[in-house]
């Protein structure tokens, strides 16, 4: 009978070995800034969307879109959609899908409502 530490152990002809490039291997300097390694980032096409739409509804949005009120008028909006965007993304991120969130809107909505108008409560 082995015992677990010699079962555990892996012969040499299992290990599986491959050559690495001189070029593939990072030396001790520091990495030198690439504008094109930047722009091959997917954080980088979202940063430069939002930069796009901010600059178009400047442009086009009136005067007091890029003023303090302006800014306060739309992110109130943003902040509601917001509560409901961050959790999905996350979701959608870890791979998950949960679609109940279509029929929980208007259910917490009518919920409200009820309260409000039956109850008379805020």
């Amino acid at each position: 009978m082995t015992s677990p530490a010699q079962s555990s152990q892996v012969e040499p002809s299992q290990v599986e070995t491959r050559q690495v490039e001189p070029s593939q291997v990072q030396s001790g300097q520091a990495r030198r800034f690439s504008f094109g390694s930047l722009l091959r980032r997917p954080e980088t096409g979202s940063f430069i969307g939002l930069v796009a739409v901010f600059v178009f509804f400047t442009i086009f949005g009136g005067a007091n879109f890029a003023s303090f009120s302006g800014a306060a008028s739309w992110l109130n909006v943003a902040a509601s959609l917001g509560i409901i965007a961050i959790p999905i993304g996350l979701l959608m991120i870890a791979g998950e899908l949960d679609i109940s969130i279509g029929s929980m809107i208007p259910a917490s909505s009518m919920t409200i409502a009820i309260i409000s108008g039956h109850f008379q409560l805020p």
